[in-house]
């Protein structure tokens, strides 16, 4: 596994045994740190070791798998940093063997961590990235810069995936991204999926002329999963809130906006908030079978096309459990 983050994390075991970080108890690493500058490290044989930029960006060139997708996960700075890490470690790793179990070859899940400041309310942000979300996109900028190294032919496609208040990260991000006349331009398109999972934004965010514009600037198509229970956003601003409503009017975003509603197993996938439904949870636990979230996902990454009502551009994902435990879907 490869990660990027803006701090330093501790390296030496993450896992057990020798095994993939959700692999037992482990032991959970000291503190991560901010840190000045983007660092670069790979998750082998247990242990977490940091690597050159170069090196990184070689093996994320070699890698077999013709995709990636860069799956974006804050870290907060209380006490609870190490834990917080070690999951998103756990939970990279399942995600990876479920799409090499459905897809394989097709994508290396990628984390983007970062240390996680006081974001203040959507609305109250500012307009660049600089307080929404430090160096985020810096980081973000390196991974299209190696891949454009490589020949056309072998060129891999980016795809990002951002969750709950990572989305408004995401955003404050690109926005500043865009905004910089030395590298603005070359964002158009870059990115062929970006998906955004219980976002912590306003549902009107993604029309044209305001910030939320960026994505579907950025990608070829922008995929918004939503649920209208869950619990874990604020209840207050359910009307407004893009993870409960989806995108509040469609004919005022792009057309190459999606939005998938998935309150129909939303809480039962994920008892009982109904938040980290993009994974498949069982007993509190999560599991290594994908969930239906997961699985649209691949078919879009491997396909370039959303599955979606194509006069709509919407999508009402249906769900069950199989007797294995495995979750099926329908849309």
């Amino acid at each position: 596994m490869l990660l990027i983050t803006n701090s330093r994390l501790p390296e030496g075991a993450v896992g057990a045994g020798g095994q993939e970080p959700d692999a037992g108890p482990g032991s959970v690493p000291d503190e991560p740190q901010p840190s000045a500058n983007e660092r670069f490290y790979r998750y082998h044989g247990g242990g977490l070791s940091e690597i050159p930029a170069e090196e990184f960006g070689r093996r994320l060139r070699r890698a077999p798998d013709r995709q990636v997708l860069l799956y974006l996960w804050s870290i907060g700075h209380s006490g609870e940093a190490g834990r917080e890490f070690r999951e998103l470690c756990r939970d990279t790793g399942r995600l990876q063997r479920q799409c090499d179990g459905n897809a394989p070859g097709l994508v290396q899940v990628v984390p983007v961590v970062w240390l996680r400041p006081d974001i203040p309310p959507d609305g109250q942000a500012a307009t660049g990235g600089a307080e929404a979300a430090p160096r985020l996109a810096d980081l973000l900028r390196r991974v299209p810069e190696w891949r454009d190294e490589q020949d056309i032919a072998d060129r891999k496609r980016i795809n990002v995936f951002a969750h709950g208040g990572d989305v408004r990260a995401l955003r404050e991000a690109l926005w500043e991204w865009m905004q910089d006349p030395a590298v603005g331009r070359p964002l158009y398109g870059v990115f062929r999926n970006i998906f955004l999972a219980a976002a912590d934004v306003d549902n009107g965010t993604l029309e044209a002329g305001r910030s939320g514009q960026c994505f579907s600037d950025a990608a070829r198509n922008v995929v918004v999963y939503y649920a209208n229970d869950d619990w874990r956003l604020p209840i207050e601003e359910r009307a407004r809130c893009l993870g409960h409503t989806g995108p509040a009017d469609m004919s005022r975003v792009a057309k190459n906006v999606y939005g998938v509603d998935c309150d129909g197993f939303n809480n039962k996938i994920h008892c009982p908030d109904g938040h980290e439904y993009f994974l498949a949870w069982k007993h509190g636990e999560p599991v290594d079978s994908p969930s239906p979230v997961w699985t649209h996902m691949l078919l879009a990454m491997e396909t370039g096309r959303v599955e979606a009502d194509p006069a709509t551009r919407t999508a009402i994902l249906v769900a069950s459990e199989g007797p294995s435990g495995r979750w099926s879907s329908r849309t």
